[in-house]
Formats: structure tokens, C-alpha cells, sequence
């Protein structure tokens, strides 16, 4: 189970509109043309149905359709702007380890998510129960937000690790795809 934040920041100076797009049970349902079209949209989600027409040789109305049928599939989950958290004001990210009494790592993910600082949440296996990426503009609110992570019941223990460098950050992932 993965959970996904549409919030992010992209090493590049001006924000950008990306297509989140994922693989799932419905790749059987996908043929070359939906690939393309995919391709086109994660590299700029503002391509008219229009122009990705025109690229991939379909009417307008077909992309539209083939688009909407791609996101009642769920494999285009939305459509987001990435943003650089950095430009405004989140200095701090972080990774939380994050373990959760047994059996309630779901409830405690729940949780989790409905808070904003945390932008990304994944179940984990290892010496974690839970991964968390959480963003914070100073340390004192870093302190304030590890507080209210620990001050969950279903939190058993938390440790945190700041990034220093970002060398790669694609908050919505360009999926690598062949067809």
C-alpha cells in the first residue's frame, strides 16, 4: 500500500505542471497509443488534447475520451503542480522512521496523512513500519510537528533524519514507459 502527496519541489527554478500516472491491473486494457499519450501528458500535463492529437495521430475527441477512460481506470491518478517548497519557505525535509503498535500502522497512517507537513507516507518493511517525508519551514516548527506525531497513541516510536542535499526529486515520478 503506498500513499501519495500531490506536494513537492522539483530541483528547477519556476513550478511545473506534471500528469501522475501509475500502472496498475489495468496495463492488460493499455495499448501503445494510451502509452504515448501518457508520455506526453507526464511531460507537461497543460498539452492540449489538441496538440497530443497531433502527435500521436488521433481527433481531439478521441484523446479526450482515451484520457478519461485512463483516469476511470485510475491509472492517471490527477493532475498537479509541483512546486518548490524551498521557494516557499520549507527549508527542512525530513525522513521519519515511524513505528506503530501492532496492528494499528493503518490507523496511524490515517492519521499521518491528514497532516499537512507530511507530504508523503509509505508502509515499509525493515526496521520501520512507516516512512514519512515531512516538511518543515524552521526547526522549531520540526519540533512542534515531531510533537504531534508522538503525541499519537498508535505511535510507538519516531526518528528522524534531515536531508542536507537533494540531488533527485520528482515528486510525481515520470513512470519509465515502453510500448
Amino acid at each position: 500500500m503506498s500513499f501519495i502527496s500531490s506536494r513537492g519541489t522539483a530541483d528547477k527554478p519556476t513550478p511545473r505542471w506534471t500528469a501522475l500516472a501509475t500502472i496498475t491491473e489495468a496495463k492488460e486494457e493499455l495499448d501503445a497509443i494510451d502509452l504515448q499519450i501518457l508520455r506526453l501528458l507526464q511531460e507537461n500535463a497543460f498539452t492540449s488534447y489538441e496538440e497530443v492529437g497531433s502527435s500521436v495521430g488521433l481527433a481531439e475527441s478521441t484523446v479526450r475520451y482515451r484520457v478519461k477512460k485512463l483516469q476511470e481506470l485510475g491509472v492517471i491518478l490527477g493532475f498537479t503542480c509541483v512546486v518548490d517548497l524551498r521557494k516557499l519557505g520549507y527549508d527542512l525535509m525530513v525522513f521519519a522512521n515511524i513505528d506503530a503498535e501492532a496492528g494499528k500502522e493503518k490507523l496511524a497512517a490515517q492519521k499521518l496523512t491528514r497532516m499537512p507537513n507530511v507530504i508523503g507516507l509509505f508502509a515499509a518493511s525493515g526496521s520501520s513500519d512507516l516512512i514519512s517525508i515531512v516538511v518543515a519551514k524552521n526547526n522549531e516548527e520540526l519540533s512542534q510537528i515531531a510533537e504531534k506525531i508522538r503525541s499519537l497513541r498508535e505511535i510507538t516510536k519516531i526518528s528522524f533524519s534531515i536531508a542536507l542535499k537533494t540531488y533527485k526529486w520528482e515528486c510525481a515520478t515520470k513512470v519509465p514507459l515502453k510500448g
